[in-house]
């Protein structure tokens, strides 16, 4: 629809806004639900190597995902490859930001349905994003808001700064942007931090005797 009613780098840029949504999708009960099933109680996993064979997951989802998102990209850049008019000064970023955005996502994912079942995980990021958004959509008048920063990708305090990186945590979807392609540091470190919980949740898994 974006490439028909405006144009190619439109596409690129809805889709690119909006793929870390795969990544979290694809975390959906991807934990929880086959620890309890008690299908990992088998001799595949003796010596607790259910504890690798979870960790491994999370490489696997954000494997997958990101190859899907880079086949993506080729496809809606053909276009303007052909024409000449590919930029990939603008759209690589994006690309690169995207990613860090979905990868974040998917240890997000994985930790959350360490301790829920179902798709609960993917719900709670879900509900969390919607109020949120209902906030800003309250205080749109507010002077020097997250919705200003993230218009002018300017803060006016430090405090403004620490709130709109709290933002980026909960809602990182809407700074998949090249002028905030530095906030990809601050979705990989989140990663690299839920890595570390998942390691010590993990490695205190017991599964029960069935």
């Amino acid at each position: 629809m974006f490439w028909v009613k405006d144009s190619g780098e439109s596409a690129r840029g809805a889709f690119l806004a909006l793929c870390p949504y795969l990544f979290l999708v694809l975390t959906q009960d991807m934990m929880r639900g086959e620890i309890d099933s008690g299908s990992l109680e088998n001799v595949l996993f003796i010596d607790g190597g259910f504890r690798r064979y979870l960790r491994l997951k999370n490489l696997v989802v954000a494997g997958c995902a990101t190859a899907f998102t880079a086949g993506m990209f080729v496809v809606l850049s053909l276009p303007a490859l052909w024409t000449g008019t590919f930029s990939g000064r603008r759209t690589f970023p994006l690309l690169g930001i995207a990613v860090a955005a979905g990868l974040y996502y998917v240890w997000l994912g994985t930790t959350l349905g360490l301790f829920l079942k179902g798709g609960s995980n993917v719900m709670l990021v879900l509900v969390v994003q919607a109020g949120l958004a209902l906030v800003l959509i309250l205080t749109a008048g507010a002077k020097g808001g997250v919705l200003t920063c993230l218009e002018t990708g300017t803060f006016p305090s430090f405090g403004a700064r620490l709130a709109f990186l709290g933002f980026a945590a909960l809602c990182p979807n809407p700074l998949v942007s090249a002028r905030f392609l530095p906030y990809a540091v601050e979705f990989l470190s989140l990663a690299a931090g839920l890595w570390l919980v998942q390691a010590l949740a993990i490695g205190r898994l017991e599964l029960a005797r069935r």
